[in-house]
């Protein structure tokens, strides 16, 4: 994760990338915990101490799973021995959004139609975004336009 960048994912996904832990010291370094802070960014739980020899290193997964659109940052920290205390990565994601985009034929103009028949023109949904997009009703602002 050279950049902090974990990437992007649709509400409902995940992305996932690796955190390197390395221990450049000279004596072990034992982690104790590893805490983000945002529920979007899942640290992993260590049950038992990660024990790092002088000059080891290991890699643990930091995942991304949005709860609401756009861009997103948090920080991890973890929690060891080190002398000097908690270290910091700064991390972000990103949820992109659908996108919605309506067609309606003839630039929505229905020509001419009699009082008490109808014309039917369709009404075309695209999807531009890159994330599924959900569709909960369709309504008119007219009496005399009926989304069918």
């Amino acid at each position: 994760m050279d950049s902090g960048f974990v990437g992007n994912a649709c509400l409902g996904s995940f992305a996932e990338a690796e955190l390197t832990i390395n221990n450049s010291g000279t004596c072990p370094l034992t982690v104790t915990g590893i805490v983000s802070s945002s529920p979007e960014f899942l640290a992993p739980h260590i049950s038992a101490p990660l024990l790092l020899g002088s000059g080891e290193s290991t890699e643990v997964t930091i995942r991304f799973q949005p709860a609401s659109f756009g861009a997103k940052p948090a920080t991890i920290t973890l929690v060891s021995n080190d002398p000097a205390g908690a270290h910091t990565v700064s991390v972000s994601g990103f949820a992109p959004a659908p996108r919605l985009a309506l067609v309606v034929a003839n630039t929505g103009n229905f020509g001419n139609c009699c009082v008490g028949s109808f014309k039917d023109e369709m009404l075309i949904l695209n999807n531009s975004g890159r994330c599924t997009l959900t569709v909960t009703s369709i309504t008119s602002s007219s009496g005399e336009f009926i989304a069918r």
